[in-house]
């Protein structure tokens, strides 16, 4: 009697652990590219921003059913902000990277622009009134976006040489200064970029043996230590990496 229950234990343990189930559901249908972001309403319900084949467009549970409306443009890199009274989007066309209001209802007003931008690499939130962004425009910039004024801040080198700034991530420490790991193309190392309090930037190399610094993202802990990992594609290794100034 005995094993009959020991066995039974065994068999029925990796039905508790893997038998959870996830609520999956088809959203909408067609060619959707990668290219999409996804938050969450005022009452917690999904809100994600996709681009198909042509166009953008804003998808959202309405409480019985899923539905989409149409944005329009065309983005090559797209990213969606919540705050308590809309949604902000920005997203990158051509040479230039946009920045929208996006009401709950899913209704887009355009807010400004700024360029002409080589590529858009990353983008954060940092409160309810600014977005930072990282890019690369013969060189890794930085600049802020004003969501009350509508207005971007004077660019800002943080790595002047041409071949840096792809594939990067931005985020910001707890002693408000930003950080940004990102590629230096020609060299194929991978560096992080940190601002001074007193203006300007430092930068250091993370690793510069190989194919490195391939989709890389970044975090700040409390202690303010940068925790960086990214894609080793002459080893074929996901690498991680930390820096304590």
């Amino acid at each position: 009697m005995s094993k009959f229950i020991l066995v039974f234990f065994l068999l029925l343990v990796p039905i508790l652990i893997f038998g959870q189930t996830f609520n999956t559901q088809t959203v909408t249908s067609g060619n959707i590219n990668s290219n999409r972001s996804i938050s969450y309403g005022p009452s917690g319900e999904p809100y994600i921003l996709f681009h198909n084949q042509y166009s953008l467009h804003l998808s959202f549970w309405n409480g019985g059913s899923w539905q989409t409306n149409h944005i329009g443009g065309t983005w090559s890199n797209i990213k969606i902000f919540r705050t308590d009274t809309c949604f902000y989007y920005v997203g990158s066309s051509g040479s230039y990277i946009y920045f929208h209001r996006l009401s709950f209802a899913g209704i887009a007003t355009q807010l400004g622009n700024f360029g002409p931008v080589g590529e858009w690499s990353a983008c954060l939130a940092n409160d309810k009134i600014n977005i930072l962004i990282a890019y690369h425009n013969g060189g890794l910039y930085f600049r802020k976006f004003n969501l009350l004024t509508h207005s971007a801040s004077t660019a800002e080198i943080a790595d002047g040489l041409s071949s840096s700034g792809t594939q990067s991530d931005i985020t910001q420490g707890t002693d408000n200064r930003i950080w940004i790991s990102y590629k230096e193309y020609n060299n194929q190392d991978i560096r992080m970029a940190r601002s001074k309090h007193s203006g300007g930037w430092d930068w250091w190399y993370v690793e510069t043996t190989g194919d490195v610094g391939n989709y890389s993202q970044i975090a700040i802990d409390a202690s303010n230590v940068a925790h960086i990992t990214y894609y080793d594609a002459t080893n074929r290794r996901l690498k991680y990496a930390t820096f304590n100034p």
